[in-house]
């Protein structure tokens, strides 16, 4: 049986203490936010977040990031998968 990691990422706006970022969650509970990097355009700050979750949190190599699909979520959210190892 195939197993596969189900992201979603999704934007926050900014607060009085927090500048504006972008989530990155697994339906597993993992989680990782960064900060909106304003010198790339909202596709690319997603695949950020998805890249910062796998690689920190999850252990997967780099490489393995060609193997990553996209689809849409509610509300703006990218919901990713991504084949598991397990």
């Amino acid at each position: 049986m195939k197993h596969v990691i189900v992201i979603e990422t999704y934007y926050l706006g900014p607060t009085n203490t927090l500048g504006a970022r972008v989530v990155a969650r697994t339906h597993t509970g993992f989680r990782r936010a960064i900060a909106w990097d304003h010198a790339l355009d909202t596709d690319k700050n997603h695949l950020a977040a998805l890249a910062a979750l796998l690689i920190d949190k999850l252990d997967v190599p780099a490489v393995d990031m060609r193997k990553v699909t996209r689809g849409a979520g509610p509300h703006g959210a990218y919901i990713w998968t991504h084949p598991s190892r397990v």
